[in-house]
């Protein structure tokens, strides 16, 4: 009886570190893919699902990292789910250094 719930807890703590995991590819990919990209499009629908995105996978990537402690699948989601906050230092990086100009 102690093996199973030992195996039931790796295997829920294994499943939501991949749901986390796929929520930060997802939060990448919205900002970052040219065909996927719905972030900074001009459309607040496009902003609000990355950002809605963005709090529930840094949510569960913070809660299951007190939970169970550093992996390195946790740290790579929840570098992945800033994706979007990261995109926008990069921005006002560039547009101050004037690597892009700032009219249209």
């Amino acid at each position: 009886m102690e093996k199973a719930d030992n195996s039931s807890y790796i295997h829920n703590k294994k499943r939501l570190e991949l749901i986390a995991f796929i929520i930060g590819i997802l939060c990448f990919s919205i900002v970052f893919i040219p065909f996927t990209r719905i972030t900074m499009t001009g459309h607040a629908w496009g902003d609000m699902i990355s950002i809605s995105l963005m709090f529930i996978g840094v949510t569960l990537t913070s809660i299951l990292l007190k939970k169970y402690g550093r992996s390195p699948l946790l740290i790579f989601s929840i570098i992945l789910s800033l994706s979007f906050p990261i995109y926008l230092v990069i921005l006002f990086v560039a547009l101050f250094t004037g690597l892009i100009e700032f009219g249209p």
